[in-house]
């Protein structure tokens, strides 16, 4: 596990060993109940000492791995790009419909690379949006030349370019950075000013995805527990993880942190979800209360310009 962390040198969040460890003062599981998480500061133990019972136990080593990064390690996600392997093109492609909240069908989709060569779900993730009728992408991934390259080989993406409905942001993945949050502003502005139904996605459509999307949602209404099942539904996706495994119950924890960024780290029991997202984006993000707001018409689908 030292191996592990050596080699993810990246700095600024808190991060992360995970894995299942035996340990003698492990409090009791119920069956089929999620495993408890313990946080702690402390180095974590060598391989021959981690078991495979609960509790689940929570690495935080601040200034050397990357949250996210230390999850995949340690949950050993793998996915398969053979399309037979999954139940559906949509599942494969990582594509779905959001619809909660204040958000009605038609109006937000989310889903992998729609058109980036080489990568095999990009058809079906193509196919997808343009039965969704998409008119306007949010690309959070790529710059200005990556789409004009995509463009050249695919003329459904270069209609996008060419009506300029397409905004390509070059966002990293890392939510508590300040260039995350100019970039967030930029993307929220441009959804603003366009219409639905909208397209988001990176790659894979699942870090910087899913807190983009986990923002709208929050900000339109979504409970807590509709949120975080629609991030993990990207785990369900890509990598088959299930809710009743114990990776789940891990991985989810992702979106928890997600959800205390908005908050602003404030207890969930004593706070407005809704009304927290709409101080995030006003104080943190920067928009105004009449971007706001024109932002949440176009999110109901009852706003064209």
């Amino acid at each position: 596990m030292s191996g592990i962390l050596k080699s993810l040198k990246f700095t600024l969040l808190t991060v992360l060993c995970l894995f299942l460890s035996s340990c003698a003062v492990s409090p009791a599981v119920s069956p089929g109940s999620p495993p408890p998480v313990v946080l702690s500061e402390s180095p974590p133990p060598s391989p021959e000492e981690a078991g495979v019972s609960a509790p689940v136990r929570l690495y935080y080593i601040r200034d050397t791995v990357r949250f996210e990064a230390g999850v995949r390690e340690a949950a050993k996600l793998v996915k398969s790009d053979s399309r037979q392997d999954y139940p559906s093109g949509a599942a494969f492609a990582n594509f779905r419909e959001i619809k909660m909240g204040a958000i009605p069908g038609r109006v937000l989709y989310r889903g992998s690379h729609p058109a980036q060569p080489g990568n095999p779900r990009f058809p079906y993730a193509q196919q997808l949006a343009e039965n969704a009728r998409v008119a306007t992408v949010l690309n959070l991934s790529d710059t200005p030349k990556q789409i004009a390259l995509y463009g050249e080989d695919i003329p459904w993406y270069q209609n996008f370019i060419n009506r300029n409905t397409i905004i390509p942001l070059v966002m990293g993945a890392d939510y508590t950075q300040r260039e995350f949050e100019i970039k967030l502003k930029e993307g929220l502005l441009f959804m603003a000013s366009h219409n639905p139904p909208y397209l988001i996605h990176g790659v894979e459509g699942r870090e910087r995805t899913g807190f983009f999307v986990a923002l709208l949602e929050a900000l339109m209404g979504a409970s807590s527990g509709e949120i975080k099942a629609d991030y993990m539904l990207s785990y369900v996706n890509l990598y088959k993880i299930f809710p009743e495994e114990e990776r789940y119950a891990v991985i989810s924890y992702l979106a928890e942190d997600i959800l205390q960024k908005i908050r602003g780290d404030k207890d969930p029991a004593h706070r407005d979800l809704q009304k927290d997202a709409e101080r995030y984006i006003l104080e943190n993000i920067g928009l105004s209360q009449g971007e706001l707001e024109a932002l949440k018409r176009k999110l109901t689908g009852a706003s064209k310009f």
